[in-house]
């Protein structure tokens, strides 16, 4: 068709145009791409794994053995019961869980090496081993004895490997898995083991009867006085949190790119609506040749469609294959999971190539017919509505004034494009700055918070002459988080009146304080109640929350030791832990834990090592977003007032007025996209980050700080002044003799 000839014009004439929008549609679309694919391959290795390496429904800890009895009935109920047996070998500040082989149920995985461990072998989680930079086949010393590295992996119960479920991050400086034989397992102090059992029930069971089967299985352990700790997988963060977190990080990237593709889309038709109107005449000698409109339409729709179906393909290309593994690679750093491959799967792949072909087609199919459905003689004649500055009445502003504010209101709706566009990059620079300043904020807070370097946690009520010690209760108990479908464990200390270590007025109130971390997670405040549930799920406790204290170290609440012993049922002097600066001389038996300021802190800035990735790729996109579409709006102006331009230049205006006129009346949609941006984006992601955080054992509040508010308006009135200098130099290209040629 002759028609389609005009294409490549096209292209040749505004090819710096269309090269941003095809860089932009790339970007948004491998920003898209990246994610879902980082996501959809991490899944989908996990759940491999959890089905090749059969990973448990749960697990729980017994007082004694489980006997031989009690085992059967157990599995008679259905369940496949295996001993998983652990000691907590303590090294240097370091613990290293040693579990002996598993057999059936929570396999190993091997990444390097070999699984078959037997005799004088070790097998060591993937983090740990390559933290010290084990090697296969060499020889080290574990709990006094000397071991050969068999090889390292993961296991599907512990993706995310902490020592107990209040933590938020994995640390293999601090804590690590191994795994030997059992007969050197069985070498290991017996008085130090902990009576693990995993079970998993039949893979035929639906989700009700697996849920009923669990329920069961639980109120047995309690009749029969075994059970001292159960957890379901479904509630284990060491399985769930990573899943939550991808599903979040993909769910706003989708977000995102749905934004994008909207601006790009009104973009491309705001670039061809262009293009006919400065072919009205051709496009009316057409017309009068017998061309149909829909052959007028497809072949100015052509051109944007296959721009938006080759930046979809490249960017989905990039985004597959190398913005995925950054992320991968940040999910791998603070995961325990094996290597993953790249999952192309049909459905997200024809979305990002099929839905912006769509949006495109359809956005500009509706915009374009309106446009041209004029008569063939009124397009021969070029006539054109006279443009109406909406009634306002300018005779007061100095001409020049005038003249800016006619050009403004004239392009006003590629203005307001350019304001939203604007809005969107601001609100990407405020989510990676925001997030960097939160997070930043909130490690300076916990330092300040934590009331001691150390929090010990007994077994018994082992006594120490320490005046530096004071005495303490802790309770753990589960809270249903609604919003984030599972349990979250909230600490709750039982403190004396004079408490040297935290500042709290408990004395004589019956009710609970909690840490500002609790109530701005969940949304409670004084006066409230809060339902809470024992570890075990035996009892539910009602307490009204007497006050919030600021506190923003973790899911935290504070009581008055007495009150909390009544509560529980135990003596009200009761106590099984000690708030200390320093280390306290108790022997090893007796403590169950050891809570450490270091560790606190240490958690917080891993949470900021996690989100690097996201931060940085937002920044640059928001920068990336900003330059295209000034870049390609300051050039349609340009374009739609060739005609002024150049008779400007015949009336002796020099290039320097004409673009004080026609490109720096752009700075104040700039300065109103970003005045109206940064407040508006703000307010939207104080809203939005709670959802971000659903799954965060804590709470960070929101933060931005003036001076990356500052570097927030710097970014983009610098964007408009490099945009500004390309710009200039097609002003000056426009000829004097234009206007003559228009004329004709």
């Amino acid at each position: 068709m002759v028609l389609n000839r005009q294409i490549s014009r096209k292209i040749k004439r505004n090819f710096f145009r269309y090269a941003g929008v095809f860089v932009l549609l790339v970007v948004g679309i491998a920003i898209v791409t990246g994610y879902n694919c980082a996501a959809v391959s991490v899944l989908e290795k996990l759940n491999d794994s959890k089905a090749s390496y059969n990973v448990e429904d749960g697990d729980f800890q017994t007082s004694v053995v489980v006997g031989a009895k009690q085992k059967r009935y157990i599995e008679n109920m259905g369940f496949n019961l295996e001993e998983q047996f652990y000691y907590d070998y303590e090294d240097d500040g370091s613990t290293l869980r040693i579990f002996p082989v598993r057999k059936e149920i929570n396999k190993l995985e091997k990444t390097t090496g070999s699984a078959d461990i037997s005799g004088n072998e070790i097998f060591f989680d993937r983090k740990y081993g390559e933290n010290r930079d084990y090697k296969i086949g060499e020889t080290v010393k574990v709990a006094d004895r000397e071991y050969i590295v068999k090889g390292m992996g993961c296991v599907p119960d512990y993706i995310l490997i902490i020592s107990d479920l209040t933590s938020n991050s994995s640390d293999p400086d601090k804590f690590g898995l191994a795994f030997m034989a059992p007969r050197a397992f069985n070498r290991l102090p017996a008085d130090k083991i902990v009576y693990n059992y995993a079970f998993k029930g039949d893979k035929n069971w639906s989700e009700k009867e697996r849920e009923d089967k669990i329920s069961e299985l639980r109120d047995y352990l309690k009749a029969e006085r075994l059970m001292v700790g159960f957890l379901e997988n479904s509630e284990s963060t060491r399985v769930t949190g990573i899943f939550t977190k991808l599903e979040s990080d993909h769910s706003t990237a989708l977000a995102l790119g749905i934004v994008v593709m909207l601006i790009l889309s009104f973009l491309l038709f705001a670039i061809t609506k262009a293009d006919i109107a400065r072919e009205r005449k051709s496009i009316g000698a057409l017309y009068a040749q017998g061309y149909r409109p829909a052959e007028i339409l497809r072949c100015y729709i052509k051109l944007p469609l296959i721009l938006t179906v080759a930046g979809s393909v490249v960017g989905y290309g990039i985004g597959s294959h190398l913005l995925m593994k950054p992320l991968v690679s940040s999910a791998y750093s603070f995961y325990c999971i094996p290597e993953v491959d790249l999952v192309q799967k049909a459905g997200p792949m024809a979305a990002a190539v099929l839905l912006p072909f769509f949006i495109v087609l359809l956005i500009n199919t509706v915009g374009l017919m309106r446009l041209l459905n004029a008569q063939p003689l009124v397009l021969l004649k070029n006539d054109r509505k006279k443009e109406r500055v909406f009634g306002l009445r300018m005779g007061h502003f100095p001409f020049l004034t005038r003249f800016r504010l006619r050009i403004l209101i004239k392009c006003v709706v590629d203005n307001l494009l350019l304001v939203v566009g604007l809005i969107l990059s601001c609100f990407l620079l405020i989510m990676g700055m925001g997030m960097k300043d939160s997070i930043r904020v909130y490690i300076e807070d916990v330092k300040q918070d934590v009331p001691s370097n150390y929090v010990y946690m007994l077994n018994s009520h082992a006594k120490t002459d320490d005046k530096g010690a004071e005495k303490l209760k802790i309770a753990q108990f589960k809270y249903d988080f609604k919003q984030a479908e599972e349990n979250m464990t909230i600490t709750c200390y039982g403190i004396r009146a004079d408490s040297a270590y935290i500042d709290c007025d408990t004395e004589g109130k019956k009710g609970i304080v909690l840490s500002s971390a609790v109530s701005e997670k969940f949304g409670l405040k004084k006066g409230d109640t809060i339902r809470l549930t024992d570890m075990e799920g035996d009892n539910t406790y009602q307490l009204k929350v007497s006050g919030v204290k600021d506190y923003s170290a973790g899911l935290y609440a504070f009581m008055d030791m007495g009150q909390l012993n009544r509560v529980l049922g135990e003596k009200e002097k009761d106590y099984n832990g000690y708030f200390s600066d320093h280390e306290l001389d108790l022997k090893e038996a007796d403590i169950s834990s050891v809570l450490t300021r270091d560790d606190i802190v240490e958690s917080a800035e891993q949470y900021y090592e996690m989100t690097a990735a996201t931060i940085q790729m937002m920044t640059m996109a928001a920068i990336v977003i900003a330059v295209i579409l000034m870049f390609v709006i300051f050039g349609m102006g340009i374009d739609k007032n060739k005609y002024s331009i150049s008779l400007g230049k015949i009336l002796g205006y020099s290039d320097r007025e004409l673009g004080s006129v026609f490109i720096d009346g752009k700075l104040f949609v700039v300065a109103l996209g970003i005045v109206i941006g940064i407040p508006l984006d703000l307010y939207l992601m104080k809203q939005m980050w709670p959802s971000l955080i659903l799954t965060f054992r804590g709470f960070i509040p929101f933060t931005l700080s003036w001076g990356d508010i500052f570097k927030i308006g710097v970014i983009q009135l610098a964007a408009y002044l490099a945009v500004r200098v390309i710009t200039a130099v097609s002003l000056n290209r426009v000829e004097l003799t234009y206007v003559l040629k228009e004329r004709e």
